[in-house]
């Protein structure tokens, strides 16, 4: 479903669907609380030990989605909002998450366990 909902979007956005500017809003708030929720749902069915490279992600895009929907609301799509406002600070919070030691070490060990095509020529 999200991936339908990300392709009208990106169809949208190059032109291709002519939707209106609040229905590209309406499907970008869905595809990024759509893709929290399903983050959130996996760290919670993982067992604890693996839970956390799945729920600080999480807890970014609900962070992230908060923020968007919050502004959406408060200035709409085309307003001028005050510097700084109320979103500056969740948005700056969602960009602690991005650090989170484990999740650093989770995506290195993914990244790790399949070399590139240079690492295995230089090996050779």
């Amino acid at each position: 479903m999200l991936v339908v909902l990300l392709l009208i979007h990106l169809a949208n956005a190059v032109g291709a669907l002519g939707l209106p500017r609040t229905a590209n809003e309406v499907l970008y708030h869905a595809i990024i609380i759509g893709s929290a929720a399903l983050c959130l749902t996996r760290g919670l069915r993982r067992r604890a030990s693996e839970r956390r490279p799945w729920l600080v992600p999480a807890a970014d895009m609900v962070l992230w989605s908060s923020a968007d929907l919050g502004f959406s609301a408060a200035y709409g799509m085309g307003g001028s909002p005050p510097f700084p406002n109320f979103t500056d600070g969740i948005y700056l919070c969602s960009y602690a998450d991005q650090f989170d030691p484990v999740v650093v070490e989770a995506f290195c060990a993914v990244t790790a366990s399949a070399p590139t095509e240079r690492a295995t020529a230089t090996r050779a």
